[in-house]
């Protein structure tokens, strides 16, 4: 079972999570958010950036999202936004986090990423670029 996390204050999409770990693990209060379960299409659909969800009332509605990047300097500054959040993640005293180490790696291979060696305009998310080449990958949305 996967989840999505939204703020109660304003209905924003917050986090998301993959299974019952992941969703401990990011360190939520429970009753400051809503928690909805979802399939694992509709979740890899969010994680992917192919889909935005929305909470109306009780109900989650998603819509399609269409990303791109023309060039080289839009991905990278994309990539350079994952990078910091990674690097927040891993400079804390996360260590006990079982994504810990995977999380690191992932950040270790945004890093040494050259954006000039894609083809553009690259009509997908980054996140489903990873996924069509098998690199393992986290949404911010998944990062603690």
């Amino acid at each position: 079972m996967a989840y999505l996390i939204f703020s109660k204050t304003d209905s924003s999409l917050y986090k998301i999570a993959a299974n019952d770990t992941d969703k401990n693990n990011l360190n939520i209060i429970d009753d400051q958010y809503t928690i909805k379960d979802v399939t694992d299409s509709e979740f890899n659909s969010v994680r992917n950036e192919e889909k935005i969800p929305e909470l109306s009332g009780d109900t989650v509605t998603f819509t399609d999202l269409d990303t791109s990047y023309d060039n080289p300097v839009e991905l990278q500054a994309w990539i350079d936004n994952v990078i910091k959040l990674c690097n927040e993640f891993v400079s804390a005293t996360n260590q006990a986090n079982p994504n810990y180490d995977a999380i690191n790696t992932y950040n270790q291979y945004l890093k040494g990423f050259d954006t000039t060696l894609i083809t553009y305009p690259l009509n997908t998310s980054w996140e489903q670029y990873c996924a069509d080449n098998g690199t393992v990958y986290f949404n911010t949305l998944q990062l603690p």
